[in-house]
C-alpha cells in the first residue's frame, strides 16, 4: 500500500515538474531579440542589405524586441555555425533568414531540435513538416504558381509554356496547367536555352511563360528580345536580378512580368512611401519580405518561441502579385 502511494506521489511530482519546466520555457524573456541572418558580404550583400532596410522599417519605434544582425556570407556552413549559437540564447525568440534555400536546408535540424521559429525570406519551400512547424514561410511556391494562373486567366490570351528538365520546373508547369482555364497553344520541355527553331511559333504567343533557372531564362528572353517579341514574358521572381536586367532593354522590361511579394493594398502604399522617404529609392521585393516578417512579429502578444510559431500565420499579410519588371517594386 505504502509503495503504491509512493509510486503515485512520484508520478504526481514528475507531472508537476514537467508543467513547471514547460511554464518556464513559455515565459517571454525580459529582453527578447529577433535575429536577422542574411549575407552582408560577397555577391549577395546587396540583397542582405535590402532585407535589413525593410526589417528596420518594420520595427520602427517598437521597443518590444531588438534586432540582432549576423552575416552568413550566403554560406551553409557559416549559417549552421550562426544558428547553433542563436539557438542557445534564450533571448532569441525568432530568426529571420537566411535567403538561399541551400542555407535554409542546412539548418533544419537545428530549427527542429531547438524549437526555433525561423522565417524564410528568399526560399519559399514548405519545411514545416520537417521542423515540427518551426520553419515558417512568408510565402509558398503554390501561392507563386497561383499568381501566374490568375494573370493568365484574367488576360485570357494565347500563351506558350517553356520549361526545363529539373523536378521543380516540371512541378511548376504541371501545377500551372491544372489551374489555367485556357491551355497553351504550344508547350515544350527544353534541355538547353537554344530556342532558335521555335522562335517563329513563339512569336505568335501573346504571353510566354518561362520556368527555368535565372541564367537559362535570361538567354531565352534575350533571344525573344532580338526577335522583337511583342507579348508578355512571365518568369519567377528572381528575374528581378540585376544580371537579368542588364541584358534586357528598358523598353522590353515593361513586357517582363514577375510574381512579387506584396502587402495589402493600403499597407503596400504606406510601406513604399515610408521606404522612399527613408532610403531615397524604391524597395526591392526582399525589403518587402523583411518588413512583413518584422511587422508580423510586432503583432504577436507573447514573444516566446511557441507563441510565435502558433500565431505567426494568423498575423501575416503577404501575397504574390504579378508586376512588370520596369516597375521597381
Amino acid at each position: 500500500m505504502r509503495n503504491s502511494i509512493k509510486q503515485n506521489l512520484s508520478i504526481l511530482m514528475a507531472i508537476l515538474a514537467i508543467f513547471f519546466v514547460s511554464s518556464c520555457q513559455q515565459k517571454p524573456p525580459l529582453h527578447p531579440k529577433i535575429a536577422l541572418v542574411v549575407p552582408l558580404s560577397g555577391v549577395l550583400a546587396s540583397l542582405g542589405n535590402a532585407c535589413i532596410k525593410g526589417a528596420k522599417l518594420g520595427l520602427g519605434q517598437n521597443k518590444r524586441f531588438s534586432l540582432v544582425i549576423s552575416d552568413n556570407q550566403a554560406n551553409p556552413e557559416k549559417t549552421k555555425e550562426i544558428f547553433s549559437q542563436l539557438a542557445k540564447d534564450p533571448e532569441i525568440v525568432a530568426v529571420i533568414g537566411p535567403l538561399k534555400c541551400e542555407c535554409f536546408k542546412a539548418i533544419l535540424p537545428i530549427i527542429k531540435e531547438n524549437h526555433l521559429p525561423t522565417i524564410s525570406l528568399g526560399c519559399f519551400h514548405n519545411f514545416g513538416r520537417k521542423t515540427k512547424g518551426y520553419a515558417l514561410s512568408l510565402l509558398t511556391e503554390s501561392e507563386e504558381i497561383k499568381a501566374f494562373a490568375q494573370f493568365l486567366n484574367e488576360k485570357n490570351l494565347e500563351w506558350a509554356l517553356l520549361y526545363g528538365h529539373e523536378p521543380w520546373e516540371q512541378f511548376f508547369s504541371d501545377q500551372l496547367l491544372s489551374l489555367v482555364k485556357k491551355p497553351p497553344f504550344f508547350q515544350k520541355k527544353l534541355l538547353n536555352a537554344d530556342i532558335s527553331s521555335f522562335i517563329p511559333i513563339l512569336k505568335k504567343a501573346q504571353i510566354l511563360v518561362l520556368f527555368f533557372p535565372l541564367e537559362t531564362a535570361r538567354l531565352i528572353a534575350l533571344q525573344m528580345q532580338n526577335a522583337k517579341f511583342k507579348g508578355y514574358i512571365l518568369g519567377r521572381y528572381y528575374l528581378f536580378d540585376d544580371e537579368f536586367k542588364l541584358v534586357i532593354k528598358t523598353s522590353m522590361q515593361k513586357q517582363v512580368w514577375i510574381p512579387v511579394p506584396h502587402l495589402s493594398s493600403k499597407e503596400q502604399l504606406l510601406f513604399k512611401r515610408d521606404f522612399l522617404k527613408t532610403y531615397c529609392h524604391f524597395p526591392h521585393w526582399l525589403s518587402t519580405c523583411g518588413y512583413a516578417a518584422v511587422k508580423t512579429l510586432t503583432k504577436i502578444d507573447k514573444l516566446n518561441r511557441e507563441e510565435i510559431k502558433r500565431h505567426f500565420y494568423r498575423s501575416l499579410s503577404l501575397h504574390f502579385k504579378m508586376c512588370p519588371l520596369k516597375e521597381r517594386e
